[in-house]
Formats: structure tokens, C-alpha cells, sequence
């Protein structure tokens, strides 16, 4: 089936059909997916008249994604934020990936998962995660790795600092990997903290 109209329009033999009678059928209809052809264009069921000005509220959510929304256009891009569920012990001087940021504040994407967000759609992200401990400790910080590499790193504060962060943008392409890590000079236990991220704009 070409498409789906939810209402019928007459128009005489010699009647113009402008473009503000078309936006009115457009309007006033629902298309389904077979309705759409490879570039975007809606052919209507007599097969003899093809539209290019498609009304986005009329479309099927699954026609139109990150990719074929304008520059500068973020539309409904991914968001995750997770906090800390339980504790974590980190051995000392030994880059360890925080597992434990189990409890979800929202994820519209379901794209963080084994402690891991994988991209969904490539673009620009912004990640910020905190580590909190109870224990005295040296040298203290957490990066953020993609696809196994360092690629934003946070303060590696001394003394008896119990809280760190980390904060930065990531350009992404679809299936990347970004994990949250921790190291420190002695063995700690992380026991609090956040980790979040969302798409900024398409690439």
C-alpha cells in the first residue's frame, strides 16, 4: 500500500490544486511506512502524484533519524546518568574500571550496560562523572576511556581528598565504547558518585 489517508479531499476536473490545498490533505492525513520512497518522497495512492513537503508529525518515528535531521539539530539524542549501587574496592596503582554504577537516574537510549555506553549514533557527546570514598588517600582521580583509550582525564588530587571528576566532550561513531575508571596510590573503596552523558549534536 502506497499510503494511508485518513481523509478524502475531492477537487473538480479543472481545479488548480495549490500548494495550501495540498498542505491541507497533508494535514489531515497519516502515512505508514511504504508510503515513503528512498529520497524522502510520499507517492499518493493513485500513484500518479509524488509530494517532496512531508509534515514530520505525520511519519512513522522509525522514517527519521539522527542522520537525516539538519546541521546544528541535536533532535532526540541519547542520555544516560548512573550512581553508585554498592561499593567497589580499587587496588592501589592499577587503572581499574568502576563497575559499580548500577542505579539508573534515567537512560532513554538503554545504551549503558555492563558498566559501559555504547554509542548509538555517531556525534558529539558530553560526559561527567564523579568518584566519591570514605578512605584517606593519595592521588586520587578518574578518567574515561573509548574503545579501551584514555581519552579525557580528570585531577589526580592528593592528601586526604575524598571526592574527583571528570568532565569533557567526545566526538563518537555508532558502537563505541566509553567506560568510567578510577586509580589511586593505595587501595580505596569507591562508595559514591555519578556517571552521565548526552548527545550534543549529530556529527
Amino acid at each position: 500500500m502506497a499510503a494511508i489517508i485518513s481523509s478524502q479531499t475531492a477537487f473538480s476536473a479543472n481545479e488548480q490544486i495549490t500548494s495550501a490545498k495540498l498542505n491541507n490533505i497533508l494535514a489531515q492525513s497519516s502515512f505508514d511506512a511504504g508510503a515513503l520512497t528512498g529520497d524522502g518522497t510520499l507517492t499518493l495512492v493513485s500513484g500518479q502524484m509524488q509530494v517532496s513537503i512531508l509534515k514530520t508529525a505525520n511519519l512513522p518515528a522509525s522514517i527519521i533519524n539522527q542522520t537525516m535531521i539538519g546541521t546544528n539539530v541535536v533532535g532526540k539524542g541519547p542520555l544516560f546518568s548512573y550512581s553508585v549501587g554498592s561499593n567497589q574496592t580499587i587496588p592501589a596503582n592499577s587503572g581499574t574500571i568502576l563497575t559499580n554504577y548500577t542505579t539508573s537516574g534515567g537512560d532513554t537510549n538503554n545504551s549503558f550496560s555492563s558498566s559501559a555506553f555504547t554509542a548509538p549514533v555517531a556525534g558529539w557527546y558530553s560526559f561527567l562523572a564523579t568518584a566519591e570514598t570514605g578512605t584517606a588517600n593519595t592521588n586520587f582521580a578518574v578518567y574515561i576511556t573509548s574503545n579501551g583509550t584514555l581519552v579525557l582525564h580528570g585531577p589526580q588530587l592528593s592528601a586526604t581528598t575524598l571526592k574527583t571528576g571528570v568532565f569533557g566532550i567526545l566526538l563518537l561513531s555508532v558502537g563505541d565504547v566509553v567506560k568510567l575508571n578510577a586509580v589511586c596510590s593505595n587501595s580505596i573503596v569507591v562508595n559514591g558518585g555519578y556517571f552521565s552523558g548526552f548527545m550534543i549534536r549529530s556529527a
